[in-house]
């Protein structure tokens, strides 16, 4: 089920305090609209009622996939991630995970998008998170000059990997299924084993992987 409730937002152009709803958990089955939403932003995009000013308001939420048996927590602090973990331990999650649900965990909102595309589209994200480092090595290694940089996965009519520097899209380059289908075949990699335990599936647990 999705949940939502109404919190108070102080409008960082003007000051004026309003309430607004956001939502604490969504199921992208039951709120496909709202889903949409959340993968390209604008849930999180609130409008000031006095001034109109267009602003983002980010908070925990979490993003239930039913086709894919997946739940993806935003977390915003490490107390939220134990919190979490410490949920997990309860009999309806464990009767979940025996259904065979996944759950992962993030700590940026783009984080949060990107999973959510990744398992609309039917994907494995851990397989997505090699792919994306095997880019991500080879595109910083050729151009060192970028700064922070970034790799994530987006799909709106065909699937890319964005390559950002300092926060901002730089370019894209083709999602290669062909690439994904060799990787997730690979017997040498045991996708199974090192993820069983983790809730973080990004860069550092590929590092681990590969």
């Amino acid at each position: 089920m999705s949940k939502k409730r109404t919190e108070n937002v102080v409008c960082p152009g003007c000051g004026e305090q309003f309430e607004t709803m956001i939502w604490e958990s969504l199921n992208a089955e039951i709120n496909p609209a709202e889903s949409e939403k959340l993968r390209d932003g604008t849930l999180f995009l609130i409008s000031c009622p006095k001034c109109e000013n267009n602003f983002q308001l980010i908070y925990p939420i979490l993003y239930h996939d039913m086709t894919s048996k997946v739940m993806v927590q935003l977390i915003l602090n490490e107390k939220e991630a134990d919190d979490f973990v410490n949920a997990l331990k309860s009999d309806t999650w464990e009767n979940l995970a025996a259904e065979g649900y996944k759950y992962r965990l993030v700590r940026t909102l783009n984080g949060l998008r990107e999973k959510a595309m990744v398992f609309s589209c039917g994907l494995d994200d851990r397989v997505v998170e090699c792919m994306k480092l095997v880019y991500f090595t080879f595109l910083t290694e050729k151009y060192p000059e970028m700064k922070d940089p970034e790799m994530l996965f987006y799909h709106i009519e065909s699937s890319v990997l964005v390559f950002f520097s300092e926060g901002k899209p730089v370019f894209d380059v083709e999602f290669d299924m062909g690439k994904y289908t060799e990787i997730a075949s690979d017997a040498r990699i045991d996708f199974e084993g090192k993820s069983q335990d983790c809730l973080f599936i990004d860069r550092e647990w590929a590092l681990g992987l590969l």
